[in-house]
């Protein structure tokens, strides 16, 4: 997941959170930041103006490792 959230310690800044389950989850997410930043700053594709999206991580070359990304929402 992705999501970017009012700080609650100080509302004028924002915390970006990128975390995944166990490493291949945090690999995904991390790849969508990466590859994809274009499209996860577009906002959720049911509210823009939700700051947060999720992905699932694609072993595209079955070597065992993700490299790509689909976003689930």
């Amino acid at each position: 997941m992705i999501v970017k959230a009012v700080n609650p310690f100080n509302k004028d800044k924002r915390i970006l959170v990128i975390a995944g389950k166990r490493f291949s989850g945090t690999r995904a997410a991390i790849i969508a930041f990466l590859k994809h930043f274009n499209e996860i700053v577009t906002g959720n594709k049911f509210n823009n103006n939700i700051n947060a999206r999720v992905v699932e991580g694609l072993d595209i070359d079955s070597d065992g490792i993700v490299d790509e990304v689909e976003f689930l929402e």
